[in-house]
């Protein structure tokens, strides 16, 4: 073998121990993209699926609401969301701990009961996005079940930036 063969050789092993070196792992999962199209074809439409929504198995909303329900007692009483999320441009977020299908479950169980949903903007917000937040609570419940003659919404500015929240308001 001659010194340029030799060259070439070295180069090639190299290049292959390289390649070796970065390729995947025993423990790391390799993705096959032989399915992908081609710059020049197009791809199919992607199919998404929405995560199913959070059930807990009794949310204390729903526990509370049902116990009030329960006992026969008169005149209105708020509870309050807690910990609502909504995306910058209002709409209900991802929620672990409102389940619009557990608490239309609840009220389904007691027909009779009015439902106002009340939401209080921050200081320094139109009342319309405390307005907004609750058309879009009332709107899942209206959407998981609950008759829409049952429900209401209002809103208004909150005292303060603690007190910014949403309430579901029930009359027996």
């Amino acid at each position: 073998m001659n010194r340029a063969s030799l060259s070439l050789l070295a180069a090639l092993a190299a290049v292959s121990l390289a390649t070796t070196a970065c390729g995947p792992k025993k423990h790391e999962k390799t993705v096959d993209t032989s399915a992908e199209p081609s710059p020049n074809e197009s791809a199919a439409p992607a199919v998404t699926t929405a995560a199913p929504p959070v059930t807990p198995a009794a949310a204390p909303m729903d526990k509370q609401l049902d116990d009030y329900l329960k006992s026969g007692q008169t005149g209105e009483r708020a509870f309050q969301f807690q910990a609502l999320v909504f995306t910058p441009r209002g709409e209900l977020g991802q929620n672990p701990n409102f389940s619009p299908t557990s608490l239309a479950a609840v009220l389904n169980a007691y027909p009779q009961a009015r439902l106002q949903i009340r939401g209080f903007a921050a200081p320094g917000q139109p009342a319309k996005v405390g307005s907004d937040h609750a058309a879009k609570v009332a709107q899942a419940l209206i959407q998981s079940g609950v008759d829409a003659k049952r429900v209401t919404s209002a809103g208004a500015v909150a005292a303060s930036p603690a007190e910014a929240r949403v309430d579901l308001v029930v009359t027996p």
